[in-house]
């Protein structure tokens, strides 16, 4: 039997990421059997971001879900990608999502 690190597994919430929505739920779990050698060089964190940038380049998570999953801020998030030379994905379907958030805060506020 090999030893999980706890820090290893990642809990996600299904109901924040698009592509588990057909899925149950409850929290989801993944723990991914590694080389050895790769088990000795990469380190918990690591591995989250590496599953982070690839679900985001599929466009399976927003910007913010890759940034939660991989447990960075969204800066830092920005940074590795731009890093990788992978494109932030923007499409209309966001951008009205952020004029809808733009105007229940203003509206909050009273502007």
């Amino acid at each position: 039997d090999r030893f999980v690190d706890p820090q290893a597994v990642q809990t996600l919430e299904p109901e924040r990421l698009p592509f588990t929505k057909r899925m149950s739920r409850f929290p989801m779990t993944i723990t991914l059997p590694l080389p050895q050698a790769l088990e000795r060089t990469m380190r918990p964190s690591q591995a989250k971001l590496h599953l982070a940038i690839g679900a985001f380049a599929a466009e399976e998570v927003t910007l913010g879900q890759a940034a939660e999953i991989a447990g960075v801020s969204q800066a830092e998030m920005r940074r590795e990608l731009a890093r990788r030379r992978i494109q932030l994905h923007y499409d209309r379907e966001e951008f009205a999502d952020d004029l809808r958030s733009i105007a229940e805060l203003n509206a909050k506020l009273g502007a």
